[in-house]
């Protein structure tokens, strides 16, 4: 098998490294850069279901899909520097990148079948910018507070951040109230349809927009649906980041929560609004996260059937409650229902 996948500018290989240093590339697992011809044209894709990005290249025409070592793009790269290019090239399941004054690469291929990543969501809010200035806004929105000293605090959350889009207005914000900082909102004037917000992995987003290097500070539309989307979509001519949607207060324990269950072997359901039963020892606990001040977590066991409501009955409870601690009983729809409520930061102990 031999392909040539032409000779490759400087521009272009700078492109395409900026992404590998975003997006996930376990070389150990078979995971490399995908690259293929379209239309015409070599493009490019790296990432995994979060978040990828493609980058259409120059024209040039190659059968077949492949799955090229990050590390080789990397090098072609360093070989391709001031101006000048480097030819790519497969021959018998090796990479092979060469520069004009004969430096060599060769890595193999991976052997794993290539994924190609595409998207169906339909987006309705567009705001359109140059790029610098989505650089400038990202690289500020990214600043920590000055002078913070309880690291352990700042990360307790994860770092995302917001887009949101208004008339002829496209605002950056980032949250630092739980740290007792001021937030940080940076609007840019931009070209918009519709409006909403949308919350995405700020620091991932931040962190290649900074590697970017596009001639002529091209235009930048950013895309989403603001109520159901999945994807935040970021793109140029030349490259189109896809992210998903980063949860938000509550949500954001919900892995976490999921996460102990399977630790625990206990076997659970889901539906479709964050509900999860789980048996524990031949007893169905139901658990809901909600938002609020602090974000709580909620365990609740239904102990009896088929109650009517008495005031008898609610004295009792009421009664039981007086001596309860963090542990509530109630009567809701014939049923009495034993409820514990835990502040999602404190709920390692989950059992």
């Amino acid at each position: 098998m031999n392909v040539d996948l032409g000779v490759i500018t400087e521009g272009e290989l700078q492109l395409v490294s900026s992404i590998i240093r975003f997006a996930t590339v376990e070389e150990d697992r078979g995971v490399g850069v995908v690259v293929r011809c379209v239309n015409g044209r070599r493009t490019w894709q790296v990432g995994d279901d979060d978040q990828w990005a493609t980058v259409t290249g120059e024209h040039h025409t190659f059968d077949g899909v492949y799955t090229i070592p990050g590390r080789l793009i990397l090098g072609a790269a360093e070989f391709a520097e001031n101006g000048t290019s480097c030819s790519l090239s497969i021959e018998d399941k090796v990479a092979i990148a060469k520069s004009s004054n004969g430096l060599t690469l060769q890595l193999a291929i991976s052997t794993k079948d290539p994924v190609i990543r595409t998207n169906d969501d339909t987006f309705t809010v567009e705001a359109t910018m140059s790029v610098r200035e989505l650089q400038k806004a990202l690289s500020i929105a990214t600043e920590f507070p000055l002078d913070i000293e309880d690291f352990s605090e700042m990360f307790k959350k994860p770092p995302t951040g917001e887009f949101e889009v208004s008339r002829g207005c496209f605002t950056v914000k980032r949250s630092w109230s739980y740290m007792g900082c001021p937030d940080t909102n940076v609007q840019i004037p931009a070209k918009t349809k519709g409006k909403g917000s949308f919350n995405f992995k700020l620091f991932d987003l931040g962190g290649v927009m900074s590697r970017l290097f596009l001639p002529g500070d091209p235009e930048v539309k950013i895309s989403f649906e603001p109520v159901a989307g999945r994807i935040l979509r970021v793109s140029t001519d030349s490259l189109t980041i896809h992210m998903t949607r980063a949860p938000e207060g509550a949500a954001t324990f919900y892995p976490l929560v999921i996460g102990w269950i399977k630790e625990f072997g206990n076997d659970f359901l889901e539906d479709s609004n964050g509900v999860i039963a789980v048996d524990y020892d031949d007893i169905t606990v139901r658990l809901q996260l909600f938002d609020g001040v602090d974000s709580i977590l909620r365990a609740t066991v239904t102990v009896l059937h088929g109650v009517k409501e008495t005031p008898k009955l609610l004295r009792e409870l009421n009664r039981l409650n007086l001596t309860r601690v963090g542990v509530r009983i109630w009567h809701d729809n014939n049923m009495i229902v034993v409820g514990s409520d835990e502040k999602c930061e404190g709920t390692s102990n989950l059992k």
